[in-house]
């Protein structure tokens, strides 16, 4: 989907992103939140950004043999008093 190749796919990931960005406000119309989200596609950005954000959530993953819950409660949290 963010290899640029045309198709429903990049069609659907572009349409997507133009509507994040028009809900974010950024761009005054559909046209130009297309225009920044096929770039971002084209030039390789968007994947890299995927790649930057599964990196950061694999290192941020808990321990192999533990769960994020046990991890969690191991942290000190605010008070109860």
């Amino acid at each position: 989907m963010l290899s640029g190749r045309p198709g429903p796919h990049r069609d659907a990931v572009l349409l997507n992103a133009a509507g994040a960005l028009r809900v974010a406000g950024l761009p005054d119309g559909w046209e130009d939140g297309l225009r920044p989200a096929a770039a971002a596609v084209d030039e390789g950005r968007a994947r890299a950004t995927l790649e930057t954000w599964a990196e950061t959530s694999r290192s941020l993953a808990p321990p192999a043999g533990t769960t994020a819950l046990a991890g969690a409660a191991a942290r000190p949290g605010p008070s109860r008093t």
